[in-house]
């Protein structure tokens, strides 16, 4: 166990989120398989450091996916957004223009939500969290109907038109 005497838990301070960043590390070490499970990351500091810490989560949406579900499930997290991006890539491709915007600023939610969870995070069990799962849903909704309206073997014959420039 390693306490810091005097520790200021400034949410802002560089030095504290590396900390914490390094406390969960050290925890994803512990649990590699299965993880933490969610929400219990502030109950495990609080036993570490009962008079130091009381901070819900890692900082990191990456990290504390890796802890709340373990290093299979931060895999399985990786997979769901590469899945997503490659859906709104289709939908950016193949969709009415109507879509394609539609597309752009789901994609961009994303993007957002997960470039701020690298020094921040809204943690998988949060209330909060329901939007991240109704923007997955929302892709995948706009998504089928693309397909519907342009079926695979029908987007593949436009897109050879086009590039023979008929």
């Amino acid at each position: 166990h390693w306490a810091w005497e005097g520790w200021s838990s400034s949410g802002s301070d560089p030095a504290y989120r590396f900390m914490l960043w390094n406390r969960a590390v050290r925890e994803i070490r512990h649990y590699p398989t299965n993880g933490i499970g969610l929400n219990t990351f502030r109950t495990l500091q609080y036993q570490h450091f009962p008079n130091y810490f009381d901070v819900s989560h890692a900082h990191n949406i990456f990290l504390q996916t890796a802890l709340d579900l373990g290093l299979p499930g931060l895999v399985v997290y990786a997979s769901v957004l590469i899945l997503a991006a490659v859906l709104c890539r289709q939908i950016l491709r193949n969709g009415s223009p109507g879509f394609r915007v539609v597309a752009l600023g789901l994609f961009g939610n994303l993007l957002s939500v997960h470039l701020f969870g690298l020094g921040d995070a809204i943690a998988l069990g949060a209330k909060m969290g329901i939007f991240f799962w109704w923007t997955l849903g929302l892709i995948v909704a706009c998504h089928a109907v693309v397909v519907e309206r342009n079926p695979p073997s029908q987007a593949l014959a436009s897109s050879q038109l086009r590039s023979e420039g008929k």
